[in-house]
């Protein structure tokens, strides 16, 4: 599993309206966007000095992609998750929860594939 997704310190809870948010353990602090996320983004600031706007995406990308460890997941097991959601095809929108479908269980099977188990469903 990446390191960003790990939150020691941090639970995941489900508001009643189904909504997920972070609470800091021996705190008050609470949060809508995973902690890790947060990190991750704010670690990507130091492309913002790249001039051209390709190069600082692209890069930017790449740290998301190492960071997250996607570089590992296949491009069939993607394929294979991608029809099992019905999202065949190339100028299909999906609203967030769709999206958070399709990662969610692209990342249990990437993980699965690997042979780590998930707690996280």
């Amino acid at each position: 599993m990446a390191e960003v997704l790990r939150i020691s310190g941090w639970s995941r809870k489900v508001s009643a309206q189904g909504v997920v948010y972070y609470t800091k353990r021996g705190s008050n602090e609470s949060r809508w966007i995973h902690p890790g996320l947060s990190q991750l983004i704010y670690s990507l600031s130091k492309f913002d000095n790249i001039r051209y706007a390709a190069y600082r995406l692209s890069s930017k990308l790449l740290e998301v992609q190492v960071v997250l460890g996607s570089s590992t997941v296949s491009l069939p097991l993607t394929q294979s998750v991608l029809a099992h959601h019905g999202l065949s095809s190339p100028s299909l929108v999906l609203d967030s929860q769709e999206l958070r479908e399709f990662l969610n269980d692209l990342y249990n099977r990437a993980t699965r594939a690997r042979g780590i188990f998930s707690n996280h469903a």
